[in-house]
């Protein structure tokens, strides 16, 4: 039940599967026009088109109020359809728009997708879709890409955009490989990499930032960051963290 000061938005695909968002002031419902409910109740029992497309412009619009810039935008399967209105949608609404290339590793004898080539045609289906993109990330949510892998598909893609194109990676530390992963990507022409400071870095989350310096260490790469600070943010954090359990 609503409660006087919240807004509540209410989305169901069926009785078993509903997902509720607490606390939103308001809801894009239409290109540009805003609607305040206090319970709003939208049954999707048939996912069509317009209903996705008043999903995608109602967080679109919920990242922007709440000072998001940057979206990162991925289709997990890659189907490229499935970026272009989302894409469209945030960079109508000035925010910076990253379109992604979803990676992993494919389980032993398996084959036909995940390799260097599968994501560079994927990578040329965003370009020729003429999808707006700030910036260009390889994402392994999984961790398990090959560290090889990442080198050629970065360097496929560096050779496949303009030189000045942001390509960013993105991984996991979820099977122990996110530093070598890392440094595979910025060796094959990755502008950046994403990293996480102590406590919450490694396993589940992203390789800790003091790592990455070390491993960066005799290259021609650096993070630029000072190394003191990011002891005394990773200090602040953990007091501030204090009574939350972090796994080793």
């Amino acid at each position: 039940m609503a409660t006087p000061g919240n807004r509540w938005l209410f989305l169901g695909f069926n009785v078993q599967h509903q997902i509720v968002i607490h606390q939103i002031e308001t809801v894009l419902l239409r290109d540009g026009v805003l609607k305040h409910f206090d319970l709003f109740i939208y049954k999707l029992d048939d996912l069509t088109s317009i209903h996705t497309n008043h999903m995608v412009m109602m967080i679109t619009f919920i990242q922007l109020k709440h000072g998001m810039t940057t979206i990162r935008n991925f289709d997990a399967l890659n189907d490229v359809r499935n970026l272009e209105y989302s894409g469209e949608r945030i960079a109508h609404h000035g925010l910076n728009h990253q379109v992604v290339v979803s990676m992993m590793e494919l389980p032993p004898g398996c084959s036909g997708a995940h390799d260097p080539e599968f994501y560079m045609n994927r990578l040329r289906q965003i370009l020729d879709a003429d999808i707006p993109f700030h910036s260009i990330c390889f994402k392994d949510a999984s961790g398990t890409s090959n560290p090889r892998k990442v080198y050629e598909t970065l360097k496929q893609a560096r050779k496949m955009v303009p030189e000045d194109t942001i390509l960013w990676f993105h991984t996991h530390d979820t099977a122990g490989l996110g530093i070598s992963q890392n440094l595979a990507a910025i060796e094959g022409g990755a502008t950046g990499v994403d990293l996480a400071k102590s406590p919450v870095s490694g396993g589940t989350c992203q390789p800790d930032i003091l790592s990455m310096i070390h491993a960066l260490k005799g290259t021609d790469f650096t993070l630029d960051l000072d190394y003191e600070k990011v002891l005394v943010a990773s200090e602040v954090f953990t007091e501030a963290m204090k009574d939350y359990f972090f796994p080793p």
